[in-house]
Protein backbone atom coordinates (compact mmCIF):
# COMPACT_ATOMS: atom_id res chain seq x y z
CA UNK A 1 0.00 0.00 0.00
CA UNK A 2 1.21 3.47 -0.84
CA UNK A 3 1.48 6.15 1.85
CA UNK A 4 -0.79 9.14 1.25
CA UNK A 5 0.26 12.57 2.50
CA UNK A 6 -2.69 14.83 3.23
CA UNK A 7 -2.51 18.62 2.79
CA UNK A 8 -2.00 20.58 6.02
CA UNK A 9 -5.59 21.88 5.91
CA UNK A 10 -6.81 18.33 6.37
CA UNK A 11 -4.79 17.91 9.57
CA UNK A 12 -7.29 17.67 12.47
CA UNK A 13 -5.01 19.83 14.62
CA UNK A 14 -5.63 22.76 12.24
CA UNK A 15 -9.41 22.41 12.80
CA UNK A 16 -9.06 23.96 16.28
CA UNK A 17 -8.91 27.38 14.57
CA UNK A 18 -12.23 26.83 12.80
CA UNK A 19 -14.67 29.72 13.22
CA UNK A 20 -17.76 27.77 12.19
CA UNK A 21 -19.14 24.29 11.83
CA UNK A 22 -17.30 22.20 9.24
CA UNK A 23 -18.50 19.45 6.93
CA UNK A 24 -15.62 17.01 6.48
CA UNK A 25 -15.47 14.56 3.58
CA UNK A 26 -13.19 11.55 3.81
CA UNK A 27 -12.26 9.88 0.53
CA UNK A 28 -10.55 6.53 0.94
CA UNK A 29 -8.97 4.50 -1.82
CA UNK A 30 -7.69 0.94 -1.47
CA UNK A 31 -5.36 -0.39 -4.17
CA UNK A 32 -5.69 -4.10 -4.81
CA UNK A 33 -2.83 -6.39 -5.88
CA UNK A 34 -4.37 -6.97 -9.33
CA UNK A 35 -4.31 -3.24 -10.11
CA UNK A 36 -7.98 -2.54 -9.35
CA UNK A 37 -8.97 -0.17 -6.60
CA UNK A 38 -11.97 0.54 -4.43
CA UNK A 39 -13.08 3.95 -3.19
CA UNK A 40 -15.46 5.11 -0.50
CA UNK A 41 -16.64 8.53 0.64
CA UNK A 42 -17.77 9.27 4.19
CA UNK A 43 -18.90 12.64 5.56
CA UNK A 44 -18.86 13.95 9.10
CA UNK A 45 -19.68 17.22 10.85
CA UNK A 46 -17.15 18.93 13.13
CA UNK A 47 -18.31 21.61 15.55
CA UNK A 48 -15.57 23.69 17.19
CA UNK A 49 -18.09 25.09 19.68
CA UNK A 50 -20.77 23.55 21.91
CA UNK A 51 -23.14 26.50 21.36
CA UNK A 52 -23.75 29.21 18.73
CA UNK A 53 -25.40 32.65 18.90
CA UNK A 54 -28.09 33.71 16.45
CA UNK A 55 -29.05 37.38 16.05
CA UNK A 56 -32.29 38.70 14.55
CA UNK A 57 -32.52 42.32 13.48
CA UNK A 58 -35.61 44.23 14.66
CA UNK A 59 -36.57 45.25 11.11
CA UNK A 60 -35.79 44.29 7.54
CA UNK A 61 -34.03 47.42 6.35
CA UNK A 62 -30.90 46.91 8.53
CA UNK A 63 -30.43 50.67 8.91
CA UNK A 64 -30.49 52.15 12.40
CA UNK A 65 -30.13 55.62 13.82
CA UNK A 66 -26.80 56.40 15.43
CA UNK A 67 -26.94 57.39 19.07
CA UNK A 68 -30.23 55.54 19.56
CA UNK A 69 -30.51 52.21 21.37
CA UNK A 70 -31.65 49.29 19.21
CA UNK A 71 -32.67 45.91 20.59
CA UNK A 72 -31.83 42.71 18.77
CA UNK A 73 -33.32 39.30 19.52
CA UNK A 74 -30.78 36.60 20.25
CA UNK A 75 -30.96 32.84 20.56
CA UNK A 76 -28.39 30.33 21.78
CA UNK A 77 -28.36 27.06 19.85
CA UNK A 78 -26.57 23.78 20.47
CA UNK A 79 -24.34 22.32 17.77
CA UNK A 80 -27.41 20.24 16.79
CA UNK A 81 -29.48 23.43 16.24
CA UNK A 82 -31.65 23.06 19.36
CA UNK A 83 -32.32 26.08 21.64
CA UNK A 84 -30.26 26.16 24.84
CA UNK A 85 -31.61 27.90 27.96
CA UNK A 86 -29.66 29.60 30.71
CA UNK A 87 -27.13 31.54 28.63
CA UNK A 88 -26.78 35.31 28.46
CA UNK A 89 -25.45 37.23 25.48
CA UNK A 90 -23.35 40.33 25.91
CA UNK A 91 -22.63 42.26 22.70
CA UNK A 92 -20.38 45.20 22.03
CA UNK A 93 -20.92 47.34 18.93
CA UNK A 94 -17.91 49.25 17.70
Amino acid sequence: MKEVVLPSSSNPRSWKNATQMLRINFLTKANEQGGDFSTDVTSATYSPFATYVGIKAPNDNYYYETGKATKFQTVILSEKGKPVAGHRVKALCL
